[in-house]
């Protein structure tokens, strides 16, 4: 009933499929925020030659819908995406035809291509001896099949929001904590401050660059002594939530592992609040790990909601 394929180019015509379909995708998943593929990042992957980004095309073969009427052509029914690191982990990305996601297309290509990753060349010899795949939304056929084939669930991400009109606490500590420009004086305390969190939950690697990003903003949180000991960055591009208006999204808040002050975290949310009010935009959304105790407490203190869930399986 189908096909798959792994391919290092397209012709004219595969390519105006496969951009039709991750488009048409994209359109129909925008409400439910499920995983989608950019066409652009293919053509990059494509360009660049690189055997461990991968392309595979999922054909459904020409089939008859009802007795008496002429079989339905082959048609291209998905796409996967993948990204082999060089410990031989691949990142997956998997998006099936709208028009084509009753039939079961990613069980039967589960069920005919397999799981083995222990195999000689890894898995489908793309060299990948591990698997890794996000769910945005807790996709409910991800899960299906997750119980389906034993796929473990290793991830959970949870998306949050909070409209800045909700009151804040006032009682924070929030003179410790500003907004930092490219033309500052504490370049050597904040790449200090990069190197102790490198190890944390959330490290900030692209702090330094987001300095001088017109469309990010950078808060930082200092201790008694005015040392860099927290920091966040705002992407001000405005992201649309269909309930609460133009929201801003926290990248990363993170933090010294060394610094004991709890109300320092959430001083950081509530300034990231009045930011975003101050900008003329209306909610906050951040992406928090289910597993990181400090920074959920902190959301759910300053009244953020939960939105969606994102799972990660890996085998």
């Amino acid at each position: 009933m189908i096909s798959y394929q792994w391919r290092a180019e397209l012709s004219d015509h595969e390519a105006v499929e496969v951009r039709n379909l991750l488009e048409s995708a994209s359109g129909y998943d925008a409400e439910a925020e499920f995983s989608t593929i950019d066409f652009s990042d293919v053509e990059h992957d494509l360009a660049q030659g690189d055997p461990n980004r991968r392309l595979l095309l999922i054909r459904m073969l020409a089939r008859q819908v009802r007795a008496g009427e002429d079989e339905e052509p082959e048609c291209l029914a998905g796409v996967l995406r993948m990204v082999v690191d060089r410990h031989g982990v691949g990142d997956v990305q998997l998006v099936v035809a709208p028009e084509l996601r009753s039939l079961g297309i990613v069980t039967l290509f589960v069920e005919q291509a397999g799981l083995d990753v222990g195999v000689e060349g890894g898995w489908l010899g793309s060299g990948a001896r591990s698997l890794r795949a996000w769910a945005q939304g807790n996709h409910p056929a991800a899960g299906r099949l997750s119980d389906r084939h034993l796929i473990p669930r290793i991830q959970r991400v949870w998306k949050l929001i909070r409209p800045v009109e909700e009151p804040v606490d006032s009682s924070l500590p929030l003179s410790r904590v500003s907004a930092v420009g490219a033309d500052g004086d504490r370049a050597g305390s904040l790449a200090a401050f990069v190197e102790r969190a490198a190890e944390t939950a959330v490290p900030c690697p692209g702090l330094i660059r987001d300095l001088s990003q017109d469309h990010k903003t950078v808060l930082i949180a200092e201790d008694e002594g005015g040392h860099v000991v927290g920091a966040l960055t705002l992407n001000t591009n405005p992201v649309v939530s269909d309930e609460f208006g133009k929201c801003v999204v926290v990248e990363y808040l993170s933090r010294d592992p060394a610094n004991d002050e709890p109300e320092l975290t959430r001083a950081l949310l509530t300034s990231a609040f009045t930011h975003t009010a101050d900008a003329g935009l209306e909610g906050v959304i951040v992406y928090v790990d289910s597993e990181n105790a400090a920074l959920v407490n902190a959301c759910r203190l300053t009244r953020f909601q939960h939105d969606r869930t994102d799972v990660r399986f890996g085998l």
